[in-house]
């Protein structure tokens, strides 16, 4: 498949997560016209600014995750204010220059099933975290808490506060319960299920 992307520097997005961004470049202003008509998604890469390459491209990570326009904000100067959620991770094999922005060749890269009792220790794990917080925070914390171990990772990542490197690592587990894995190394969990 053909997807129209946003590269941005240092941003890595995993299933759930909702994100803010400002389109004021022509290309993306573009990007965002085709994605309002079409309705399809659009993927977002990271782009390492600290890799030296003489290849612009070869800044660029090789998975990514498509997005949804949850919403748009146009604002009189023709830049635009518009949310975002992510989804489905993907592969890229090619990039292409046949648009203003950036698109790729790629496909869906779903994860590998799972493990017998993985909710249960996604859920251990997180009842970990909030008893490193205050009361008050925990207590947000797990209000908010989306269900299942896939929208719980994610969340648990974006509290950790996970640099970009360590996010990009997650998204490229093979599995749920490899993500969950590395993310039971921030926060050990005494548990016969991660051994």
């Amino acid at each position: 498949m053909l997807v129209p992307l946003f590269p941005l520097p240092n941003l890595v997005l995993l299933p759930g997560m909702v994100v803010p961004l400002y389109i004021f470049e022509p290309r993306y202003r573009e990007l965002l016209a085709r994605v309002r008509a079409s309705g399809e998604p659009f993927g977002i890469l990271r782009i390492d600014p600290a890799k030296r390459t003489g290849d612009p491209l070869g800044r660029i990570a090789r998975a990514g995750t498509l997005v949804r326009l949850l919403q748009a904000e146009d604002h009189p100067d023709g830049t635009a204010s518009i949310s975002i959620l992510a989804g489905e991770r993907f592969r890229v094999h090619s990039f292409s220059h046949s648009a203003p922005y950036l698109q790729a060749e790629a496909e869906l890269w779903p994860l590998a099933d799972g493990v017998a009792g993985l909710e249960q220790i996604a859920r251990e794990l997180f009842v970990r975290y909030l008893g490193s917080l205050p009361a008050q925070e925990a207590r947000q914390l797990e209000a908010a808490a989306p269900a299942g171990p896939l929208l719980l990772a994610s969340y648990l990542a974006l509290h950790l506060r996970l640099g970009p490197e360590q996010t990009e690592s997650l998204l490229e587990a093979d599995s749920l319960w490899e993500r969950w894995q590395m993310l039971s190394q921030r926060f050990p969990v005494q548990s016969s299920w991660l051994n």
